[in-house]
């Protein structure tokens, strides 16, 4: 079988449980708009092949020009439990986290927004280029990030503890749909004891 059969053998997405939240009036007259997605106990892969096809780009145009009164005003996703692999063989990169515990809220449904997070993670393996960068620490972050539509996301007051060490971080991540991620990160540590930073 080809290198992308083997690496899309798990799933993009699967949960154990997914709530949505919607208003009760709303749902009275008809409308059902989206305010707020939970999701538990979930893992999610998110997977790039050598030749460059992914998991991800699934879904087909539909032809049907049906009106739906189904609407998506999202200002809150929590998450409890969520593995997640991003693993781009094209790259060589690999991305493997938990987040234990996390809420994003913002305007999700606006092409610019600002984003605010704050959440507990265990990072099992950042991995560049066969460098592995972080490994089994224990992250929180908290902080706010300005995001243009769902590709750039620009931070100037982010706070990252790792196993114990305060870093304040400031810089943008672009995710452009069809050109390489590029990061660009400042990232300066607060009273740092350097025989732990070292270790």
């Amino acid at each position: 079988s080809s290198g992308a059969e083997k690496l899309f053998k798990e799933p993009l997405f699967k949960a154990h449980s997914i709530f949505l939240q919607f208003n009760v009036f709303d749902i009275f007259h008809h409308n059902y708009t989206l305010k707020t997605l939970e999701i538990e106990d979930a893992k999610l892969n998110v997977l790039i092949a050598q030749n460059g096809e992914d998991n991800f780009h699934f879904w087909k145009k539909s032809s049907d020009t049906t009106n739906s009164n189904f609407s998506l005003s999202l200002d809150k996703i929590k998450v409890n439990s969520l593995d997640v692999v991003y693993n781009n063989a094209q790259t060589n990169q690999l991305y493997s986290l938990v987040v234990k515990q996390s809420e994003l809220s913002g305007n999700f449904s606006s092409q610019k927004y600002n984003l605010i997070t704050n959440g507990n993670y265990y990072v099992d393996e950042i991995k560049i280029n066969n460098t592995v960068y972080v490994k089994r620490k224990s992250v929180e972050l908290e902080g706010e990030l300005f995001v243009e539509n769902n590709e750039q996301f620009s931070f100037n007051n982010l706070s990252l503890l790792v196993n114990e060490l305060t870093f304040d971080v400031k810089g943008n991540i672009n995710f452009p749909e069809k050109e390489n991620t590029t990061i660009d990160l400042d990232i300066k540590g607060k009273n740092l004891d350097i025989k732990t930073f070292l270790s």
